[in-house]
C-alpha cells in the first residue's frame, strides 16, 4: 500500500522537477544574455579549475573538481558554469521532492515543498545569482537526509555506502556541512525510528568510505593550515563576547527563513500541539532543529564567531523547506501559498537580468554591468598570443580565462600548482599603472619583476547598460625568457 502510494507520486515529481529545470535554465540564459561577465564566485571557479589540487583556498575543492570535469566536456566559459548551477539546483529540488515522497507525503505536500523553495531568498535568488560551494553543500545535505530517511525503512549496504560517499562530498563542498551532519547524527541516535541506522554493522561501510574520501583533503589541510583556516578567521572580529555571535546567528537565521516562516504562518498556519500529538516525522524535524541550534551554539562558543551571514545556513537549515508541507492544516488556503511562491519566482526571473539591464534607470550598477569580457577581448586583439596572464584582481583573472583560453592565469590570492608558460605575458591591473603595493610586492616576490619600470597601455570600455561609468584596465607586456626568476619587459 505504501509503495503504491509512493508510486503515484512519480509523475508529479517528474513534472515538477522538469519545471524546475526549465525555470533555472531560463534564468541562466537571461542572465548570460544580459551580461557575459563572470561574477566573483564564477570568476573564482574559472581561475581554480586550471589545475587539480587537493585543496585550493579556504573552501573545500569539490565544486572546483566538478567544474574542471565539466570543462573537459565543454570548455572554460561562463555558459558552462551556468549549466553546472542549473544541474545542481535541479537535483536539489528533486532531492527535496524525493524526501517528501520517502516520508509518505501526499501530492499536495509535494506541491507545497516545491513552492516553498521560492520563499527562501538564498535559494531562489542568491543561488542563481552567484553562489557555488553553498549550493553544492545544500544538495549534499539534502541527499544525506534522503538517504537517512530511506535507511529508516531498509538498511542495505548500498544505502550505507551512499551515505558515506555523500557525507564526504558534503564536507568537501563546504565545511559548515559538518554542523548539519552532527545534528542529524544526534537526532537519529535519540529518535526511535532512526536509532537502528546507527546501530547497524553496515555503518562501518559509511565510516570507512567517509574517511577514505576525506583523507587526501585532510592531508592538504594539515600542510596548509593558514589557508584552510582563513574562512574561520573571516568569521571573527576580535575577542568579542559569544553573545554577539549568538545574536548574529539568530539574526542571520531569521533573515534566511523570514519569508518562508512569515507566509507559512499567515496562510498555512501550522497548528501547535503537545509533543505527544505530533507524529514521528514531525518530532524528528523538531528534534533536528533543536540540535542544529545546540550545535551552532557550541560552534560559536568554541570559535568566537561573530560574522555569520544568512547564506551560511543554506546547507544547515535547508530542511525548513519541508516544514510547511509536514505541518500544514489549512488546505483551503493552499492556493494562496502556491500563489506566493509563483509570484516570488516570477519576480526573481525578472530581476535577475533586470538589475543589469535597468542600471541606468535604477542608477545602480552591479558587477555584471562591468564589461570585463569586452575589454579583455579588446586587449587580446591588440596584444595576441599571450601565454601567461598576471592579474591584479579576481574579476580580471576569472574573466580572462575564456578570452585567453590557452594562457595560464595567475592571481596573488591563490597558490596554484601551475607554472608560467615561456614567452609573452600580460600584467593586467585596474589600479592605474598597477600602483597597488600588494600586487607589486607579489610580482617582485613571485616573478622577480619590478612593475614600476614597465610601460602600461590603458584600455577602456563603458559599462553595460550604464552610461555613467567606464572600466579601465592597464596592461604591460613582459617576456618570460626562462624560469619564473627571469623575466624581461617586452620590446
Amino acid at each position: 500500500m505504501m509503495q503504491a502510494s509512493q508510486a503515484r507520486l512519480q509523475r508529479p515529481i517528474f513534472y515538477l522537477t522538469a519545471l524546475a529545470a526549465l525555470y533555472f535554465l531560463f534564468n541562466a540564459i537571461t542572465q548570460y544574455a544580459a551580461s557575459p561577465t563572470a561574477d566573483l564566485d564564477q570568476a573564482e571557479q574559472l581561475i581554480l579549475s586550471q589545475t587539480w589540487q587537493l585543496g585550493y583556498n579556504a573552501q573545500p575543492p569539490l565544486y572546483t573538481y566538478i567544474t574542471k570535469l565539466f570543462f573537459y566536456i565543454t570548455q572554460s566559459s561562463l555558459i558552462s558554469l551556468y549549466l553546472i548551477k542549473v544541474i545542481i539546483l535541479t537535483c536539489f529540488v528533486l532531492s527535496l521532492l524525493k524526501i517528501t515522497q520517502a516520508l509518505n507525503g501526499s501530492k499536495t505536500q509535494i506541491v507545497i515543498v516545491f513552492y516553498s523553495i521560492a520563499l527562501i531568498p538564498q535559494f531562489i535568488w542568491e543561488s542563481q545569482r552567484d553562489l557555488t560551494h553553498s549550493v553544492l553543500a545544500s544538495l549534499m545535505a539534502a541527499l544525506t537526509l534522503l538517504i537517512t530517511v530511506k535507511l529508516k525503512e531498509k538498511q542495505t549496504w548500498t544505502l550505507y555506502s551512499l551515505l558515506g560517499v555523500v557525507s564526504a562530498c558534503g564536507l568537501l563542498s563546504k565545511y559548515n556541512y559538518i554542523i548539519f551532519l552532527a545534528a542529524l547524527f544526534i537526532t537519529a541516535l535519540i529518535s526511535n525510528p532512526y536509532r537502528k541506522i546507527i546501530f547497524n554493522k553496515f555503518i562501518l561501510i559509511s565510516i570507512v568510505l567517509f574517511l577514505v574520501l576525506l583523507t587526501p583533503h585532510i592531508y592538504w589541510i594539515v600542510n596548509h593550515l593558514d589557508i584552510a583556516l582563513e574562512s574561520t578567521e573571516k568569521l571573527r572580529t576580535g575577542l568579542q563576547s559569544p553573545l554577539q555571535g549568538i545574536a548574529k546567528m539568530l539574526t542571520a537565521s531569521l533573515a534566511f527563513l523570514s519569508p518562508l516562516v512569515l507566509i507559512m504562518w499567515l496562510i498555512i498556519k501550522p497548528s501547535l500541539k503537545k509533543w505527544q500529538e505530533f507524529n514521528s516525522t514531525q518530532q524528528f524535524f523538531i528534534t533536528l532543529s533543536i540540535f542544529i541550534l545546540i550545535t551552532m551554539l557550541i560552534f560559536i562558543f568554541i570559535t568566537h564567531t561573530t560574522q555569520i551571514k544568512d547564506r551560511w545556513f543554506q546547507p544547515i537549515l535547508f530542511f525548513f523547506i519541508l516544514i510547511p508541507a509536514l505541518f500544514y492544516n489549512k488546505p483551503y488556503f493552499l492556493r494562496y501559498y502556491i500563489g506566493s511562491g509563483m509570484l516570488i519566482a516570477l519576480l526573481v526571473s525578472l530581476i535577475l537580468p533586470g538589475r543589469t539591464l535597468l542600471a541606468n534607470y535604477t542608477n545602480h550598477a552591479s558587477r555584471p554591468n562591468m564589461p570585463y569580457p569586452k575589454l579583455l577581448s579588446q586587449i587580446q586583439q591588440n596584444i595576441p598570443e599571450a601565454n601567461t596572464i598576471l592579474a591584479e584582481t579576481q574579476l580580471i583573472a576569472g574573466n580572462s580565462r575564456p578570452i585567453f583560453s590557452n594562457a595560464q592565469i595567475f592571481l596573488p590570492k591563490y597558490q596554484l600548482s601551475i607554472t608560467p608558460v615561456l614567452g609573452k605575458a600580460l600584467i593586467i591591473c585596474e589600479t592605474e599603472n598597477c600602483h597597488n603595493t600588494n600586487f607589486q610586492s607579489w610580482l617582485t616576490t613571485r616573478f622577480k619583476l619590478d612593475s614600476t619600470t614597465l610601460t602600461y597601455r590603458k584600455f577602456s570600455q563603458p559599462y553595460y547598460y550604464y552610461n555613467k561609468a567606464s572600466l579601465n584596465l592597464y596592461v604591460a607586456v613582459v617576456n618570460l625568457t626562462s624560469s619564473e626568476s627571469s623575466l624581461a619587459p617586452a620590446k
